[in-house]
């Protein structure tokens, strides 16, 4: 029988036990969880808007999804954030209204316009939410020119000259008689005398 010994660098290896290790490894995932109740809350513009609050597990990041738009609850006490602030409007006619929250709908993607009770115009034009008042030009003169009534009680019209080119001279249209105004303040210059008891 022949007896090998194996060299001291095998030796030492051949009798060692081999030791297996387990590493556990942990990540971090976008995945699972699930959304929680719904909330709803209203913005400035008047549109309702709901959103979902995600529960996610330990260590993990979640992305929930976008807040929709949605129909404003009959109760709005419900919202848990009402973004909507009443202010004052303009209407065409000149008076200002108090105004409400539109009424939003999603059926058919519009406002409908809320006016309220009317209310007095704030002093600073800048405060109203809209101004839909446009002023009304004022009355043309119903001659262009002066009027004149004279001592007889007839008026005649002193026509205004004429716009000339630089540096040239232009005659005004003579004076013409016209039916004297019922309105005192049109007539510039009066040279009839009052008549009445002395």
């Amino acid at each position: 029988m022949v007896i090998r010994r194996l060299p001291r660098q095998l030796r030492s290896s051949a009798l060692a036990l081999p030791i297996v290790m387990t590493l556990g490894c942990s990540s971090t995932s976008n995945t699972g969880g699930g959304a929680t109740g719904p909330t709803v809350y209203r913005t400035a513009d008047g549109w309702c808007h709901v959103s979902y609050d995600m529960q996610c597990p330990p260590d993990a990041t979640c992305n929930p999804p976008p807040p929709e738009r949605t129909d404003c609850p009959a109760d709005l006490g419900k919202l848990t954030h009402d973004g909507w602030q009443p202010g004052v409007g303009r209407v065409a006619d000149g008076t200002c209204v108090v105004v409400e929250a539109p009424t939003c709908t999603v059926a058919t993607d519009a406002c409908a316009e809320n006016l309220g009770r009317a209310t007095a115009c704030p002093e600073d034009p800048k405060a109203l939410r809209f101004d839909r008042y446009e002023p009304p030009e004022p009355p043309k003169p119903k001659y262009a020119g002066r009027i004149l009534r004279r001592a007889d009680g007839t008026c005649t019209l002193l026509a205004e000259p004429p716009k000339c080119p630089p540096n040239v001279t232009c005659n005004p249209p003579p004076p013409r008689p016209i039916a004297c105004p019922t309105d005192p303040a049109e007539i510039h210059t009066d040279l009839m005398k009052p008549t009445g008891p002395k």
